[in-house]
């Protein structure tokens, strides 16, 4: 399965989006953006839900900017709803405040935000190792439990 995280951002800051889902995509994650996914006829607000509620993580890039977006901070509370991991790209100078306050952040200048994409890359690529061991270990143990359900089976035809 696919590891998915949603980016949620202000239109203002795509050419960070764009340097971001790049480097994800390279890493074998798929990144959701919004506007990059058209539905005609769906409604916005249930796209949104549902890719958020589908996401592995979400990302929120947090720029002076995305913090005056409405869409950014109801996306935020949808995540927080749905209990998702939520990883916070915030422009230096940025206050935080509400859901954010008080959260490990990573931060980033406006002007180079390469090596904090980097960063949020990493931290994500490590949770998407972290969900395929869990999987694989849930495989294992699923395996071994049909094992003995066939040796308990093969055990009560003998008798």
């Amino acid at each position: 399965m696919v590891f998915k995280v949603f980016i949620s951002h202000s239109m203002e800051d795509a050419w960070i989006v764009y340097e971001l889902h790049d480097l994800l995509k390279i890493n074998g994650i798929e990144a959701y953006v919004a506007e990059w996914s058209l539905a005609p006829g769906v409604s916005l607000s249930e796209k949104i839900k549902a890719a958020i509620r589908e996401c592995h993580c979400f990302l929120v890039l947090l720029t002076r900017d995305g913090t005056r977006s409405q869409w950014v901070h109801q996306e935020l509370g949808i995540a927080e709803a749905y209990k998702k991991i939520i990883i916070p790209l915030v422009e230096k100078g940025v206050e935080l405040s509400g859901l954010l306050e008080g959260k490990e952040v990573i931060y980033f200048e406006r002007s180079d935000p390469s090596a904090a994409i980097k960063n949020a890359t990493e931290v994500i690529r490590q949770l998407k190792m972290k969900k395929e061991s869990g999987d694989a270990m849930i495989g294992v143990a699923a395996v071994a439990l049909g094992l003995i359900g066939l040796s308990a089976l093969a055990e009560a035809q003998e008798s």
